[in-house]
């Protein structure tokens, strides 16, 4: 079917809750308290003007920690949509091609109506998943949000969680895909 063509596509172990992230770092308690107030803050604004926020740092400063935190927090607080955790030391987690289907699938997942559109665009198209990330970014995760904020399924959704997390950019394969 659809869905088990993007389970396929998709990296299930790269997602905060997986077997592989479960025993991420993660902040301390009363550690890193300003930036992870910051992040929430942006999270919780209403008026959303920066679309991305852009966590940086030198190796080791804690970043990964601070995302697998806002993660499960966001998570527990219905406002995780996707999270990809990227790791070179993994063959499907340092796959950029996973990125989106992996986004797609979550989307899918966690959202009941959401999953009945998102089998319907792959049915419509069934080269979508080979399709640039672009492609499967606008036609998959996309036009499945849209649908769902503006469509007949609106009345049905009660909440769309919006946020996306994704680390360790750097530590996907091909360094091409980073800029995608």
């Amino acid at each position: 079917t659809a869905l088990h063509r993007l389970r396929r596509a998709a990296c299930l172990e790269a997602g905060h809750q997986s077997l592989e992230c479960i025993d991420s770092p993660r902040c301390h308690p009363e550690t890193r308290i300003a930036v992870l107030d910051d992040i929430m803050s942006w999270v919780n604004s209403e008026t959303l003007n920066e679309r991305i926020l852009w966590l940086s740092g030198p190796p080791g400063a804690g970043k990964s920690s601070i995302a697998q935190t806002v993660s499960e927090k966001c998570h527990d607080e219905s406002k995780l949509l996707s999270s990809f955790f990227f790791s070179r030391m993994d063959a499907r987690r340092s796959d950029g091609n996973r990125l989106v289907p992996t986004i797609a699938y979550q989307l899918a997942t966690e959202i009941p109506e959401a999953n009945s559109i998102m089998i319907e665009q792959i049915s419509d198209d069934i080269s979508i998943l080979k399709s640039t990330m672009a492609i499967q970014m606008t036609d998959l995760v996309l036009a499945t949000l849209r649908r769902l904020e503006t469509g007949a399924k609106k009345s049905q959704v009660s909440h769309i969680p919006y946020l996306v997390v994704i680390d360790g950019l750097d530590e996907c394969r091909d360094s091409s895909m980073q800029f995608k």
